[in-house]
Formats: structure tokens, sequence, C-alpha cells
């Protein structure tokens, strides 16, 4: 629930200030190894394949935008991505692999496979190409392309010379890791109605199916996208956050103090770490009040992020909250 309240409050702030959450990170040994982002069927879409399915869906998406953090984020981890949609009337699981635009379809026994040996998919015994060979992001659109119709409104097909200027400045970035800089606005974003929720909450029935399988996993709730001058036509991460809501009858100093030591103390704590470096961003812990019995964003937030090798914190006001994002 309270990733949906922050997410709505987000939408609030606009298309300028875009942010995303990867599903599912998996983790082995500490490091990440793969990303996966999960749909279901739905009624209005039942099938995960073809023109008018989970994929093409999630390929068009406000414009690409799912489609390009997915395989960016990817990039700057330098592990494989992955979108599975989850086709419970078949019972049947579908991949389709944005490492070279290749699909397959398998049982569960299958899929429990296939994230037993992410490490090294070498090692499954299937006929499914889902990583070799990868293309390069101009050649896996256009293979998508013949299959999915809907990732024609990524900027690619809008203007391909433009599009390909933004494409070589951020494979730079990514292979030198060049570190973003902080841009320094006093204007805050202007407030925006919500937009309708169009992915909602991950499906429980993936939550409950991967819980089964041996190995680590998180879900990245937020990475900060930013396109830093209009001629831009790809953005790149800003800052990866953690969100935790507390309702405002639980909100104590001393109770965020405590959740603010045990999430350091955790594996996860190293996961965030690790993906942040990757990604050459800062990585920030907020806290944040719901009111409503957790329903809607309150009024107080604290965030957590390292300076100098130690952790500092600071508290906002929802207003000043605003101005700090969009300062991202």
């Amino acid at each position: 629930m309270t990733n949906l309240v922050y997410s709505q409050w987000h939408r609030t702030l606009g298309y300028s200030y875009f942010a995303m959450d990867i599903d599912y990170i998996e983790i082995r040994n500490d490091l990440p190894i793969a990303l996966i982002e999960v749909s279901t069927c739905t009624s209005s879409i039942p099938t995960c394949e073809g023109p008018h399915g989970v994929f093409n869906r999630f390929l068009k998406e406000t414009g690409g935008f799912q489609f390009e953090v997915s395989w960016w984020v990817a990039k700057w981890l330098e592990i494989p991505a992955y979108v599975v949609c989850m086709d419970n009337n078949k019972n049947r699981i579908h991949i389709l692999s944005l490492n070279n635009g290749n699909s397959c379809s398998m049982s569960t026994k299958d899929y429990y496979q296939f994230i037993a040996l992410l490490e090294d998919l070498s090692l499954w015994k299937t006929d499914c190409q889902l990583n070799s060979p990868q293309l390069s992001l101009e050649d896996l659109v256009r293979k998508l392309a013949l299959k999915y119709p809907g990732i024609k409104r990524y900027p690619y097909f809008k203007d391909r010379a433009k599009w390909q200027r933004s494409y070589e400045k951020r494979l730079r970035e990514v292979s030198e890791r060049e570190i973003r800089r902080r841009r320094q606005s006093n204007d805050p974003p202007p407030i925006f109605p919500v937009k309708k929720e169009t992915t909602g909450e991950r499906p429980d029935e993936y939550d409950k199916l991967r819980s089964a399988i041996p190995g680590d996993f998180f879900n990245l709730q937020w990475v900060e996208w930013r396109k830093d001058e209009r001629t831009e036509t790809i953005g790149r991460p800003a800052a990866i956050l953690k969100t935790v809501g507390i309702k405002k009858e639980d909100w104590t100093d001393s109770l965020i103090v405590e959740k603010f030591n045990s999430f350091v103390a955790s594996k996860e704590h190293i996961w965030w770490s690790e993906c942040a470096r990757r990604m050459a961003v800062r990585f920030y812990l907020v806290y944040f009040e719901t009111i409503n019995n957790g329903s809607s964003m309150g009024n107080k937030f604290v965030v957590f992020t390292k300076h100098k090798g130690d952790y500092v914190s600071k508290t906002f006001s929802t207003s000043e909250y605003r101005k700090w994002i969009a300062s991202l």
C-alpha cells in the first residue's frame, strides 16, 4: 500500500520528474545478477504475447518509459533484464528478454529452474534463448517492433538522428561510470493532478511463487529518472530511493532511528549500496508520514544518505520534499 501511496504522490510532480520502481533485482552472493519486471494477464489484456498482449502494453507504456528505464538500469548494473508475464488461466509463465528480444513460455517448474540458474543460464536445459546474442538497444527495438507494435511509441522511431546522439552520450556515461551532478533549482515543481495508476501493485501470485525459490531478491523501489537537457531523448538515473511509510499515530523519532539502524545492519543495505555504486548515483533512505490509516501522504519526511562515509539525515515538510526531489 505505501508504495502505491508514494507513487500517486510522486505523479503529482509531472513529467519532468519521472520515477519508476524496478519490481525485482535478483541477488546472489550480495551482488545483482538480473532485473525482472513482472505483470499478469487481465480481463482486458488476457494474453502475454501478440500485438495486444501484456508484453506489448509494457513496451508502449508512457512512450516506452518503462522499457527505457528497465533496459538502462540493467545496463548500468551490468546484468540482463527480463519481463515476466503470468498467464494464470493457462498456468504458464512467459518471459521476454530485453537482452535480445526473444521470448518463451514455460511451466512453473521450468521457471523455478530458470531463477535457480540465473547465474549461468548455459546450464538451463531448454531451447529458450534468452541471453545470447545480446543486441544493441537500436537492434533490440527494431526486432521488438516486428512483434510488438507498441514499441513504436519509443523516441527512436520518431527522430532517429536525435535519439542516436542521446544514445551515444548515455553509453559513454555508463562505460565511464560518470557521476551525475545534481541540478541546483530554487523553484518547486508545479503541482499536477494524480494520473491514473496503470500497473498497480506487483502480482501477489508472483510474490508467492518467487518466495518458494531459493535466492535473494529485492524491490528497487524508486529510480529517479532525468533528462537534463531538452534536446535529450533518453534519460538517466539521478538517484535511487528506498521509501518507508509510517502512520502518523506511530511516527516518533525513536521509531525512525530504530528502523534506520535495523536497515543499515541488514543485507538489503549492502544490495542498495552496490546498486548505487554501479549506477554512479546516491542512495537515499526516505521515511514518510501517512494519514487516513496509511492511505494518504502526510506532511513529514526524513531522508538519510551518506556524506563523507557516514549517514546524515534531514527532515522535510511535503513542500520542502517536493523541492528537494526536483533538485535531484
